[in-house]
């Protein structure tokens, strides 16, 4: 239920127009996922394990919005942890746990932070697995529209817009309303950010 809980406060905050209560919103998204971590802390079942895992990732998660909320700059200091998160994730086995979120968290963490901390090169090779991972194979593109989106716009960063396009088209032109059955809202809006995208190049 907390992991469930977590997932709502993310969202609404990032439905939020005021920085101060998205900062908020994002606190008590940490807070709620660290209470869940702490009943989980000794899994002894597959089940809980992966509860687990999911517990670490909405804490990277809120943790990544409420540094966007403050200013990238504010926020360096959380960027350890966050990775260190996100790489126990993957460690643990739990890689493909929501399209490969630790694998898209640290792709788009890298392609956001300045130098050294940043690099396209980390970006593109963490989103392109989460990316990978995910085709849809009668579609031939990712099921999961923010590894499209985001792995589009690092490939435009390393003026690579010919892939950009690539796959940005190929995800416009999935059914919506079919794609993805668990994010059809989500897909719809992804796919809006898509055209926008695509007609800015």
């Amino acid at each position: 239920m907390l992991n469930e809980r977590s997932i709502a406060i993310c969202y609404v905050g990032t439905m939020l127009m005021s920085k101060n209560k998205k900062i908020d919103q994002f606190i008590e998204g940490i807070i709620v996922s660290e209470k869940a971590m702490a009943i989980l802390a000794k899994p002894t079942a597959q089940e809980e394990k992966r509860e687990l895992a999911m517990a670490k990732y909405r804490l990277g998660v809120n943790l990544g919005k409420w540094a966007e909320a403050r200013g990238i700059a504010a926020s360096l200091g959380k960027w350890k942890p966050m990775k260190r998160i996100m790489k126990s994730i993957i460690a643990d086995g739990f890689a493909s746990l929501e399209d490969f979120g630790a694998n898209r968290f640290l792709g788009r963490a890298y392609y956001k932070l300045p130098a050294p901390l940043g690099s396209k090169k980390k970006s593109l090779e963490s989103l392109g697995e989460a990316y990978k991972k995910t085709i849809d194979a009668g579609q031939n593109v990712s099921r999961q529209g923010l590894n499209v989106l985001f792995l589009a716009e690092t490939f435009i960063s390393m003026k690579n817009k010919n892939d950009a396009r690539k796959i940005l088209t190929k995800f416009i032109a999935v059914n919506g309303e079919t794609f993805n059955p668990a994010r059809i809202p989500e897909t719809k809006k992804e796919q809006a950010d898509a055209r926008d995208l695509l007609n800015s190049l």
